[in-house]
C-alpha cells in the first residue's frame, strides 16, 4: 500500500483505480453487502443533533443495481475501466488481468458492507460512512478500504456525507478524500453515476465473465538477445553518456578526497564488516555504511549524480512532510513535503518528486546546495507540473536537449515490510502502453511537452536510461510468470507539435527481479530480486528441504543483482541473511551503487540504512 501523506497536503496524482496499483483487500463479509445503499430524506440544514433526518433533502445513492444480464454487465463493466484509446482509463497505470480485478472486487464488497444501512443524511451515519475509507494514522482515504467504490467518490452521496460530517469544512476536506481516494485519475475521465451503478452491481454479483474477458493471452519469451545496437550504444555512451559528461564538467563525487577515485572514494564511511548490526551482509566487493535513519522509507531511493544527496519516501518529520532528502556531506535529513518516487537529473542539475501538493515538482539542485531546513516546493527553484506527469516516472536527459520521462503500467513495490516470499508480480497486458513526455528547461522553470504513446503489450515499469536513448521494462511471460526484460532504444524526432517517438526492441534479458536502474556509462544496470524457492541453490542450499533454507521460507530477503548488458551476464552482489531486504538499487554518476537495506537485527527491531558497493568498478 501507498503510504499517504499528512493533512495539509492535496495530493494530484496521474493514478489509475487504486492508489499505488497495490492495495491488500480483506476478504468479503460472508453475509454480503445490501443490493444498494439509498440514503434517507434529510433537511438542506442539515441533520439533526439526534441523528434523524429532517423532511426536505432529496435522496441521494450510491448505486442503484442494473438489471442487466451477467454478460452484458460484464461487456459493460470492462468496457468501463478500460475506456477508449483515445482517453484510457485504468490501462494507463495497471493490467487489467484477473488477479488484480479479483483484488478490486474483494476490496470493493468489504467496502459495502462497512456502509450497509447507513445514510449520508445522518449525523452519526456520515461519520462511520468516511471511517469505513479512511486510514485513522494519516486521515486519509485508504484506497484498500474503498476498491471501485472510490469511482463513485466525486458524487452525491459521498458529498452528502461530507457536507453533513464537515459542515462549512466540506469543501476542504472532500478535495483532500478526493486527492487520495477517487479514481481514475486523472481529471476529466471521472464516471458518471450510471457507470458506477454498471461497475458496483458487477462487484456485488461477484464479477461474473471476468476471467474469459479479461484472460490474458500470449505473453514474451524470456530468451537473451543482444542486438547490435545495444553494443553501438554502448561505444556510444564512451564518449557522449553522462558519466564522461560529468567527469569532464569536473562534478565532485560525494566521499572522493582530492585525487581519488573509484574504489579509493567513500573509505571515510564505515565497512559492514565494522558493523555489528550489519553481520550477515555477505556481498562482493566492499559494500559501505552511508546512512543510517529511524523511521520507514517508502518505495524507492534515487540519489544525485555526485553521490551527495538520497530522495526516498517516509519521514519523521511529524509537521507535514511525507518525504525526505538526505544531505550525506552534512548528514543532515530534510523533511520534503511530498510523498514519493523521487529522481535526479543525470547532469547533477535537479530533482523531481511527486505528490507535492501540485503534482510533480521539477527542482533545481541549487536548492539543496543552499541547506534548506526543509522543502515544501514552493520555492522559486521549483517548478509544479501537476500531472503532467504519472506515477512511477523515471528521468534521463538528452545531453544539449530536452528532459524526458517515462512512465505507465507498473507494479507497486514496497518490499521488506513485511515478508516477502514470492517474485514480483507481471500484472501487465497486451494493452499496456509506455508514455514518453519531453520536459523543457525554460531557464526559470519547467514546462511539459506532449505525451507520447508507444505501444509495448505485456511490459510495464518502464526505465528511462540517463542518456533518455533506451528504455528498459519487465515483461510478463505465457502464464502470468516473470519474462525478464525488454531492452528498446528510445528513438524520438521533432515535429512540428513536438516529436514522433518510436521504441523498437534490441535486447531480451532473462531475469525476475523489479524495476532495473542504468548506470550513467550504460553499460550496466541493477536490480532486487526476493528470495523464492527457486533461489535455494542459488545461494548455496540442497534445496528447498534443506533445514538451513527454512528460515528463508519464514522470514523472506532480497539480493542486488548485476546485469551487463554487453554481455547478458547477471551475478548477484549480495547474500542477505533471511530476513534483510538489499533494496532499490541505483548508480551514481561513477559507478558506485547504492542501495537500501531494511533488516531485523539481533535488537529485535527493524533498521534500515543505505549502503554503497563497489561491485560495478573495475578492478584496480
Amino acid at each position: 500500500m501507498r503510504t499517504w501523506p499528512t493533512r495539509w497536503l492535496l495530493v494530484a496524482l496521474t493514478l489509475c483505480l487504486v492508489p499505488g496499483c497495490d492495495g491488500d483487500g480483506g476478504s468479503a463479509d460472508d453475509a454480503g453487502p445490501p443490493d444498494g445503499m439509498d440514503a434517507g430524506p434529510g433537511d438542506a440544514g442539515g441533520p439533526t443533533d439526534a441523528g434523524a433526518p429532517d423532511a426536505g433533502w432529496v435522496d441521494v445513492t450510491l448505486y442503484t443495481p442494473v438489471s442487466l444480464s451477467d454478460d452484458e454487465l460484464a461487456d459493460q463493466a470492462v468496457a468501463i475501466l478500460v475506456g477508449t484509446p483515445e482517453q484510457p482509463r485504468c490501462t494507463t497505470c495497471h493490467g487489467l488481468v484477473p488477479s488484480v480485478v479479483q483484488r478490486w472486487g474483494t476490496e470493493t464488497t468489504d467496502a459495502l458492507a462497512c456502509v450497509a444501512g447507513l445514510e449520508p443524511n445522518l449525523a452519526a451515519d456520515a461519520t462511520a460512512i468516511l471511517g469505513c475509507f479512511t486510514d485513522e494514522t494519516t486521515g486519509m482515504a485508504d484506497p484498500a478500504r474503498l476498491g471501485l467504490v472510490s469511482t463513485a467518490s466525486h458524487l452525491g452521496w459521498f458529498q452528502r456525507a461530507f457536507d453533513v460530517e464537515h459542515q462549512a469544512d466540506s469543501p476542504t476536506e472532500r478535495a483532500i478524500f478526493l486527492m487520495t481516494g477517487h479514481m481514475p485519475r486523472p481529471p476529466g475521465i471521472e464516471l458518471t453515476q450510471d457507470e458506477v451503478d454498471v461497475l458496483l452491481s458487477w462487484a456485488v454479483r461477484g464479477l461474473p465473465g471476468m476471467n474469459e474477458r479479461l484472460a490474458v493471452e500470449g505473453g514474451l519469451d524470456c530468451e537473451l538477445t543482444i542486438e547490435p545496437e545495444v553494443n553501438a550504444h554502448i561505444a556510444l555512451m564512451q564518449t557522449e553518456g553522462w558519466a564522461v559528461r560529468n567527469r569532464d564538467a569536473a562534478i565532485a563525487m560525494h566521499g572522493c578526497a582530492a585525487g581519488q577515485t573509484g574504489r579509493d572514494c567513500l573509505s571515510a564511511y564505515p565497512d559492514v564488516s565494522t558493523v555489528p548490526a550489519a553481520a550477515g551482509w555477505a556481498h562482493a566487493g566492499n559494500l559501505r555504511i552511508l546512512h543510517e535513519y529511524d523511521f520507514s522509507s517508502s518505495y524507492w531511493a534515487k540519489a544525485s549524480a555526485d553521490g551527495r544527496y538520497i530522495g526516498m519516501g517516509g519521514s519523521d518529520d511529524g509537521a507535514g512532510a511525507n518525504s525526505t532528502i538526505i544531505d550525506l556531506e552534512r548528514q543532515v535529513e530534510i523533511p520534503t513535503h511530498a510523498l514519493y518516487d523521487p529522481g535526479f537529473f543525470p547532469d547533477n542539475g535537479g530533482f523531481i518528486f511527486q505528490g507535492t501538493g501540485g503534482g510533480v515538482a521539477f527542482c533545481r539542485q541549487s536548492l539543496l546546495n543552499g541547506m534548506p531546513a526543509r522543502i515544501d516546493f514552493s520555492e522559486p527553484e521549483c517548478t509544479s507540473l501537476g500531472n503532467q506527469v504519472g506515477l512511477y516516472q523515471h528521468i534521463g536527459r538528452v545531453a544539449g536537449g530536452d528532459f524526458w520521462t517515462v512512465y505507465g503500467q507498473f507494479v507497486s513495490d514496497n518490499g521488506g515490510h513485511s515478508v516477502r516470499r514470492s517474485y514480483l508480480a507481471v500484472d501487465f497486458n497486451d494493452r499496456s502502453a509506455t508514455s514518453f513526455r519531453p520536459i523543457v528547461d525554460e531557464g526559470s522553470t519547467f514546462s511539459a511537452g506532449s505525451r507520447v504513446r508507444v505501444n509495448t503489450p505485456f511490459e510495464g515499469d518502464a526505465v528511462l536510461s540517463p542518456s533518455g536513448r533506451l528504455a528498459m521494462l519487465r515483461a510478463r511471460g505465457t502464464g502470468g510468470v516473470p519474462a525478464g526484460y525488454v531492452l528498446r532504444a528510445v528513438q524520438a524526432t521533432p515535429n512540428a507539435g513536438g516529436y514522433d517517438v518510436t521504441a523498437p526492441q534490441i535486447g531480451r534479458y532473462c531475469g525476475r527481479g523489479g524495476k532495473v536502474s542504468f548506470s550513467y556509462d550504460e553499460r550496466y544496470v541493477v536490480y532486487h530480486r526476493y528470495i523464492t524457492d527457486d533461489e535455494a541453490t542459488e545461494l548455496g542450499f540442497i534445496g528447498v528441504g534443506d533445514p538451513a533454507f527454512s528460515d528463508y521460507r519464514m522470514m523472506g530477503g532480497s539480493n542486488v543483482y548485476l546485469l551487463d548488458l554487453f554481455s547478458g551476464v547477471s551475478r548477484r552482489i549480495t547474500h542477505m541473511a533471511p530476513g534483510q531486504y538489499a533494496l532499490f538499487p541505483h548508480f551514481r554518476s561513477d559507478g558506485w551503487i547504492y542501495f537500501q537495506v531494511r533488516a531485523t537485527v539481533a535488537d529485535g527491531r527493524s533498521h534500515e540504512y543505505f549502503v554503497a558497493s563497489d561491485a560495478a568498478l573495475p578492478d584496480p
